[in-house]
């Protein structure tokens, strides 16, 4: 479920397209800067849909965009320095390549699973590390918090992964460990629920795009709990994807149905809250992760699945 959130810069203001471009060479010179070079090679986009959505509701919140020589990419780029929130959200870099790693981890056959599950530790390890700037009191915070993804790896296993619960538990975790109290009273829960319904939708993103290579390798996968169960599965808590091996899911006209509902509520869901939302920023750029880039994702997923694009229309 990482990887998705990548602003389609045609779409973007210039100033919008300068601020998503040097707030990633922030977050990568912020991670080298903090020592964790390998993290760079895996840096997301994800995270600069959360820290827009932060930016955006914090009256006080200023950043300034400064000119560099890139030695990586050997080019001139431009970084943002801002009153801190970069140095919080840095941490969630790690976090997402953790997650990214831990995907890997579930999707694969040993030798790779081992690697990757021994990665997705070590970065999850490393925020410990890299949070040391912060206070004592958020620091023990922060860390006791971000176990919960680690008792979620180790209750699950390659075999039974229920994505219904480790989706809710990824819900819980980011609205528990995001610095919602740096929010006004007045949008804390707003952006919560943004961010709820973000992880949501992003769930039923990789679930589609991986729908057939799941059932091919009965792997658990979010769309089968859409599913009505045959009725010689009556008696089962549990679909198992072996029960569906040939299944395809453009034969299901009801499954696609219920996934066109349920994301399109989610989008609806946001851009509703968004308008409610007092913003000082970056309005136009929220508003286009759930008008332009989820829809434009769920309509590549299920074009993936041979089925015709649902949410951008013509």
């Amino acid at each position: 479920m990482i990887g998705y959130l990548h602003p389609l810069s045609s779409i973007l203001y210039p100033d919008e397209r300068l601020f998503v471009s040097s707030s990633y060479c922030a977050f990568c010179q912020n991670l080298k800067k903090r020592k964790n070079n390998l993290a760079r090679l895996f840096l997301s986009n994800d995270i600069i849909f959360f820290y827009s959505l932060f930016a955006s509701c914090l009256n006080n919140f200023t950043f300034h965009v400064y000119p560099f020589y890139c030695y990586a990419t050997m080019s001139n780029r431009f970084l943002i320095k801002d009153n801190g929130l970069l140095d919080y959200f840095t941490d969630f870099t790690l976090l997402f390549t953790s997650l990214k790693f831990y995907d890997n981890y579930i999707d694969s056959k040993f030798p790779k699973s081992f690697i990757s599950n021994l990665i997705s530790k070590f970065f999850f390890n490393s925020i410990k590390y890299i949070n040391k700037n912060l206070s004592v009191e958020n620091n023990d915070f922060f860390n006791s918090k971000t176990k919960k993804i680690f008792l979620l790896n180790n209750k699950c296993n390659k075999s039974s992964v229920n994505l219904e619960d480790e989706m809710l538990q990824l819900q819980s975790l980011f609205e528990t460990i995001l610095p919602l109290d740096l929010l006004p009273y007045s949008a804390k829960l707003q952006v919560s629920s943004i961010v709820s319904q973000t992880i949501r939708l992003l769930y039923i993103i990789d679930s589609i795009d991986d729908f057939e290579n799941d059932l091919k390798k009965n792997k658990d996968n979010l769309i089968l709990n859409y599913m009505d169960t045959p009725a010689s599965q009556k008696d089962l808590q549990k679909k198992n994807s072996r029960d569906f091996v040939d299944f395809k899911l453009k034969d299901n006209r009801d499954v696609i149905n219920k996934i066109e509902k349920m994301s399109t509520l989610s989008l609806n869901y946001c851009i509703s809250q968004l308008e409610n939302l007092r913003v000082y920023r970056f309005k136009h750029l929220l508003k286009h992760y759930f008008s332009d880039l989820i829809p434009l994702q769920l309509d590549r997923a299920l074009n993936k699945n041979n089925i015709a694009s649902r949410f951008i229309k013509s």
